[in-house]
């Protein structure tokens, strides 16, 4: 276990569930989530302990495709970021990106990348 505000940086690629050849059928896409937000849930609070004041994580998130071509996030993640924890809006790329996110997908990907940056807000802010 490493201590608390030890990590000034994380960069991983979270398990995105499993790998999709076609459309998901959207009562997969909704079993996909109940599976997977409990531990995106718990990467988050493990993120507000081990990062420094100032500390950055970079991590990918699903997004699923369905029949209509739709896409569907795992979360909305302002509803569930921890006290301590904030978005870093992206800067310029050639990736489509919102406030929040960046999204990388290749043609015929059904399991999309949901880029996020976090920022562990310094001493001097309130969460």
């Amino acid at each position: 276990v490493l201590p608390k505000q030890s990590v000034f940086g994380v960069v991983t690629e979270g398990y995105l569930g499993p790998a999709l050849s076609k459309p998901a059928r959207v009562r997969d896409i909704e079993r996909y989530r109940r599976e997977l937000t409990p531990v995106y849930r718990a990467f988050l609070h493990e993120l507000v302990r081990l990062l420094q004041p100032g500390g950055r994580a970079v991590f990918s998130m699903p997004r699923w495709v369905d029949k209509d071509g739709k896409e569907h996030s795992l979360l909305r993640l302002r509803a569930v970021l921890p006290p301590g924890l904030r978005v870093v809006k992206p800067e310029d790329t050639v990736l489509q990106y919102s406030p929040e996110i960046l999204i990388y997908r290749r043609p015929g990907q059904y399991v999309v990348r949901e880029l996020v940056r976090l920022e562990r807000k310094p001493r001097s802010q309130k969460p």
